[in-house]
């Protein structure tokens, strides 16, 4: 089978990852897939030999389970596996727990490039050479990641700042993987009956939106400075400030945050943070997040986290961000926490059929019903729990295990929020294990339920709502008009749909057809008896005809008497 390549990237580079890719996966005992999708003869023929069933794995690779072998895998293939696999980790629709347990493990960390290529990138992108942007810039980086690194420096004016530069050539490798992933799921779609009902291309589709904005640094500072205004009100939450001058879509610019890791315990006493008042600043910012602003930072894991004097916390890294939806979209996932909260479940199965989780179709007969019944057996022994006696792994896999027995489409954006609820759980079990984070909600959930039932919503309401009235209004009379001027013309016509009149339509002609065949056998009855009479008052013998005739009669009255009584109508 041809892997047809797209005609936007070099064939011949393409064609040669592809080997390589195959060659990593056949390396760590994948053959097997590699061999369902036919992509084995990409390969050399001793690589075949070695990879691909005929000869054992090395021992190394032998020994390893079949999750960890899938994480080395991917980390040895780079950047856009690994962060395909740190998705695949939040879908256990798509994973094995183990698989994904494993997945979850992925580092976002290689080795530091080399520095003079990072001054070559600033330089390309900001137009002048890195001695003259910066009164000092330190050339060993502070961290290094898939994407980019990043390195202390100094502005001209003494301003102390970080900056984030992406490493070369890495879009035209992420390019080559996303496009050989597209062609890599529609063929698994095509080849593998368990693939077939899995929207794979969508996912892949998916992750390259995702990586490709991770990868525009602009788009990163936008996220941060937007993050930056929603908690000016807040000073227990920190955003380092963007400098706009010094960024561009490879290059990023920000103000550098003195402070410790948020994970770093031991050093707490230097700062003099408290780590139950640092949970409840993290726990109320996602809240916050969540619930009032409609996006979120989701990458809270502890490198992206810093604790600063007072208690306060500063956040890192804004490449990842998630939206709860548009504020209509907000509001339904407002009104889900709300009837969690108050174990309203009626309300949260509403909530899940208006998001089309059953695939935009009516809910079969008894949907609603056991839908409703699952999600309270499954939800009311979690009430009234702390962090510390709750898993919150198990508690999300069973979710969206539940949703997966009940056939329902998860949203997307539900499992980053889910992926990110996990993440900050962990976290905040770590700083306080008795932290109840149902009770920290709470006085999020009664505050927009104020606002919204009160009258700032109800005004909020009616402008979000008054464009379309003022359009409905103005439109009307020349709507009118043309209804009325089709009524003069006779133009108007009517289409009556009638659910099922095609089955109602055959149960008709049935009936009919049989009272039909009833009245002609009868007809025949009576026929037959005159024509017995006649031939009996005249002496001359039984009829033949007659006989002939009510013989017929009983064959069609028995066969009419069978079919009724097969068809349960009697």
């Amino acid at each position: 089978m041809v892997i047809r390549l797209p005609f936007n990237q070099p064939r011949l580079r393409q064609l040669r990852r592809l080997r390589t890719i195959i060659g990593v996966f056949g390396k760590y005992g994948f053959g097997e897939f590699i061999h369902s999708l036919n992509l084995e003869g990409l390969t050399s023929f001793a690589r075949r030999l070695r990879h691909f069933g005929r000869v054992q794995p090395k021992g190394e690779v032998r020994r390893l389970s079949g999750p960890r072998r899938l994480r080395r895998a991917i980390e040895e293939l780079g950047p856009a596996f690994i962060k395909f696999g740190q998705i695949l980790s939040t879908r256990p629709d798509l994973v094995p727990d183990a698989y994904a347990r494993e997945l979850a493990r992925l580092q976002d960390r290689l080795p530091p490039f080399d520095s003079a290529a990072a001054r070559e990138v600033i330089t390309e992108e900001l137009g002048q050479p890195v001695e003259e942007l910066f009164a000092t810039f330190v050339d060993p980086p502070l961290a290094a990641a898939s994407i980019a690194q990043v390195h202390a420096a100094e502005l001209t004016d003494g301003t102390q700042v970080v900056v984030k530069v992406q490493r070369p050539e890495i879009e035209s490798l992420v390019e080559t993987d996303v496009h050989i992933l597209l062609r890599l799921a529609a063929l698994a779609q095509r080849s593998m009956p368990e693939a077939r009902q899995l929207d794979l291309v969508g996912l892949i589709h998916q992750f390259a939106r995702t990586i490709r904005q991770e990868m525009d640094f602009s788009l990163e500072a936008a996220n941060a400075e937007r993050m930056a205004a929603n908690f000016k009100e807040q000073p227990q939450v920190v955003v380092p400030k963007i400098h706009w001058d010094y960024t561009s879509r490879r290059v990023l610019v920000m103000e550098r945050i003195s402070g410790i890791r948020i994970t770093d315990f031991e050093r707490y006493d230097l700062v003099g943070a408290n780590r139950t008042r640092v949970a409840r600043t993290c726990a109320d910012a996602y809240l916050k997040m969540l619930l009032e602003d409609g996006c979120f930072h989701a990458d809270p894991h502890p490198g992206n986290i810093m604790v600063l004097e007072g208690d306060r916390v500063a956040f890192l890294d804004f490449g990842q961000w998630g939206n709860v939806g548009s504020d209509k979209e907000v509001q339904e996932f407002f009104d889900a926490f709300i009837a969690f909260i108050n174990r309203d479940f009626d309300r949260l199965v509403d909530y899940f059929i208006r998001r089309g989780t059953t695939g935009g179709e009516s809910p079969p007969p008894g949907f609603r019903d056991r839908f409703r019944r699952e999600l309270q057996d499954f939800l009311e022994p979690y009430y009234g729990r702390t962090l510390k006696q709750i898993n919150a792994g198990d508690y999300i896999n069973r979710v969206l295990r539940l949703a997966m027995e009940l056939n329902l489409r998860v949203p997307s954006e539900l499992y980053l929020i889910n992926k990110v609820l996990l993440s900050l759980e962990g976290l905040v079990r770590q700083l306080d294990p008795s932290f109840d984070l149902i009770e920290v909600a709470k006085p999020y959930a009664m505050r927009r339920l104020a606002h919204s039932r009160g009258p700032a919503g109800w005004a909020e309401a009616a402008r979000a709502c008054s464009g379309d009235y003022l359009d409905a209004f103005r439109d009307l009379p020349v709507q009118a008009r043309t209804i009325l001027q089709k009524m003069v013309d006779d133009q108007m016509h009517a289409d009556i749909s009638i659910s099922n009149l095609e089955g109602f339509t055959h149960h008709l002609d049935r009936a009919s057809n049989r009272l039909a065949f009833a009245l002609i056998t009868a007809s025949v009855v009576v026929g037959s008896s005159l024509l017995v009479r006649a031939s009996t008052a005249g002496e001359g013998g039984i009829s033949t005809f007659g006989v002939v005739g009510f013989t017929l009669a009983g064959a069609f009255g028995l066969w009419l008497l069978i079919s009724i009584v097969k068809g349960g109508k009697l």
